[in-house]
């Protein structure tokens, strides 16, 4: 990874891959999400700001939890 963008598609990428019945749409909601309300470079990078560190999969797993909620209250299954 060598910025912001290639960051949040696959963080998205992954949301989308491990969460069962994510299409286009969650993962289009998953990328606004993670550019409007993220500091991507900090919670996903295992070194604050440097892209060459890898990603942080705790934070991935979290992230991919909270997409979860987020899409069940969307659909309004909460």
């Amino acid at each position: 990874m060598t910025n912001e963008k290639e960051l949040i598609e696959r963080v998205a990428t992954l949301y989308a891959t491990v969460t069962n019945g994510a299409g286009k749409q969650e993962k289009e909601l998953a990328k606004y999400i993670l550019k409007s309300y993220y500091g991507v470079d900090t919670f996903f990078l295992n070194r604050e700001g440097d892209y060459s560190s890898g990603l942080n999969f705790n934070s991935v797993e979290i992230f991919c939890e909270n997409m979860k909620k987020v899409t069940k209250a969307i659909n309004g299954e909460i």
